[in-house]
């Protein structure tokens, strides 16, 4: 929620840039539909809270758009472990974890690289303690929980006064972009 949270207070002018190119999208050709690819690093952070707001804007009720977002759990399957590796040796992971114990930053590395959770009987309990408390957190972070979404999505709401505010104040949009983004991305009436 602290990282969707900061996202959101920073990312406005790059919200901008994406919203302002599917608000004034071509009408659809037969031969060549308008389109575009919208990712992130692992396309559920930034781009998980990019439409969030995207699809909340548009009238998608939030458990649609928990649902929707929990689909990443699958699309990320295949490389979790790797993902959770690289998170559990970055810098701030091992200065986070180093500070939930007596485990030095450098014994870190080096549980990380050769034990993994550090399931091996050599560890002691204390390392083996913190490798699970760092791996806790490094799947919590890889993960896309429904209620994640949903606590976003409530968030949006609360702080930044709903998804159409929030692309006002801090994406700079006005009336013709946000009836731009309306008429381009809702087909139909919704029955």
């Amino acid at each position: 929620m602290h990282a969707y949270n900061d996202i959101l207070r920073n990312a406005g002018p790059s919200f901008r840039t994406i919203l302002l190119h599917l608000a004034n999208l071509p009408p659809p050709h037969p031969t060549a539909p308008p389109g575009a690819l919208i990712h992130c690093t692992a396309g559920k952070d930034r781009t998980g809270i990019f439409f969030g707001l995207l699809l909340s804007f548009l009238g998608v009720a939030p458990e649609t758009i928990a649902a929707e977002y929990n689909l990443t759990e699958q699309g990320l399957a295949d490389i979790r472990e790797d993902v959770v590796r690289r998170l559990m040796l970055s810098i701030g992971f091992k200065k986070c974890m180093a500070a939930q114990g007596s485990v030095s930053p450098e014994r870190l590395e080096e549980l990380v690289t050769s034990h993994g959770v550090g399931t091996e009987a050599s560890l002691g309990d204390e390392e083996r303690r913190v490798l699970e408390l760092g791996r806790r957190g490094a799947l919590r972070m890889v993960g896309a929980s429904r209620e994640t979404m949903v606590r976003s999505l409530e968030m949006v709401d609360k702080e930044f006064g709903g998804a159409e505010k929030y692309m006002r104040e801090y994406c700079g949009l006005g009336d013709e972009e946000l009836e731009g983004l309306r008429r381009n991305l809702v087909v139909g009436d919704g029955a």
